[in-house]
Parts: structure tokens; C-alpha cells; sequence
């Protein structure tokens, strides 16, 4: 339940400097659009998983495996959303440390 809040807190922190970030437009096109839908996915699937978790705890008896496997799924999405947050910060200077802009690079 900790989890689902962190990550709460994120999307609404990620979505409110998603829009004020300084990056060239084709990073936004190519990067941050991938980001932020993997990671809302991931937030939705969080909260389904908890729900579910939570109402047939401690863990659900009935669809074990459906449930292992959208486990899977989220985690494999938020590797992949994060990939794309890392590429945009560190490759590309969404965080503002480096001078911009830098030169998109598919």
C-alpha cells in the first residue's frame, strides 16, 4: 500500500513538471510521450494489483496465476518506463544540469 502512494506521488509530481520541462520537441515526441504511458499503465496496474491484494489477502487464492502474471507484466512496463526516464534525464538533459539543447539521436 506504501508502494501504491509513492507511486501516486510520482505521477502527480511527474505530470505536473512533464509540461514545464525544457526539452527539445523531438525528445518529447520520441521519449517523454513513451514515459509518461508506461508509467500512468504501471500506476493503473498498481492500483488494480493492490486492490485486488488487498481484498484477498494476504495473497489471492483465486487466480494466483492471472495475478503473478500482471505482476509480471507491471514490473516488466515499469523497467521499460524508467528506461525511458533515464534516457530522457541522462541522455538528453530533462533534468536542466547540462547545457541545452542536445542533439536527439533516435
Amino acid at each position: 500500500m506504501l508502494g501504491t502512494l509513492g507511486a501516486a506521488i510520482a505521477v502527480w509530481t511527474g505530470l505536473r513538471a512533464g509540461d514545464g520541462v525544457m526539452i527539445a520537441p523531438s525528445v518529447r515526441i520520441h521519449i517523454l510521450v513513451y514515459h509518461r504511458a508506461l508509467m500512468l499503465i504501471v500506476f493503473a496496474l498498481s492500483l488494480a494489483l493492490s486492490s485486488w491484494a488487498l481484498s484477498a489477502r494476504p495473497i489471492p487464492r483465486r487466480g494466483r496465476s492471472g495475478f503473478m502474471l500482471l505482476l509480471c507484466l507491471m514490473t516488466a512496463l515499469l523497467v521499460i518506463g524508467a528506461d525511458f526516464g533515464g534516457w530522457m534525464v541522462y541522455g538528453y538533459n530533462a533534468g536542466g544540469s547540462l547545457p541545452q539543447p542536445i542533439e536527439f539521436s533516435p
